[in-house]
C-alpha cells in the first residue's frame, strides 16, 4: 500500500515539474508561430505587388491588341507609314509602336517627324 501511494506521489509531483518545461514550450511555439505567420504576410503582400503588376501590364498588352486589331480593318491602307501615325494619334509612344509592329524605334520617330506627328 506504501509502494502505491508513494509511485502515486512521484507520478503528480513529476507531472508538477513538467508543467514550467510545457508553458515554456508553448512560448517558443507561439513566438516560432508568430515569426512564420509574420513570414508569410510579407510573402502575401509580395504577391499582392506583383499580381498587381501583371494586371497593369495585362491591362496595357490588351489595349496594344486592340489598338493594333482596329488599324487592320478592311478598306484601309496597310501600310507600316499609315499604322504608324495611326497608332501615334491613338496615343502611343514610339517606342511602343516599335515593338507592335517590329520596326526600329529611329525608323518609327523618322516617319512620325516627317508626317509631323511627334
Amino acid at each position: 500500500m506504501l509502494d502505491t501511494i508513494f509511485k502515486k506521489k512521484v507520478v503528480t509531483d513529476t507531472k508538477k515539474a513538467m508543467i514550467p518545461t510545457v508553458i515554456t514550450n508553448n512560448k517558443d511555439f507561439e513566438r516560432a508561430a508568430d515569426k512564420v505567420l509574420k513570414k508569410l504576410e510579407k510573402k502575401i503582400e509580395i504577391l499582392e505587388a506583383i499580381e498587381s503588376s501583371v494586371d497593369k501590364k495585362l491591362a496595357a498588352f490588351e489595349r496594344l491588341i486592340h489598338l493594333a486589331e482596329n488599324i487592320k480593318t478592311p478598306g484601309t491602307t496597310n501600310s507600316p507609314r499609315y499604322e504608324i501615325v495611326a497608332l501615334n494619334r491613338r496615343g502611343l509612344e514610339a517606342e511602343e509602336i516599335a515593338g507592335i509592329l517590329d520596326i526600329p524605334r529611329g525608323e518609327i520617330e523618322l516617319i512620325l517627324n516627317l508626317n509631323g506627328a511627334v
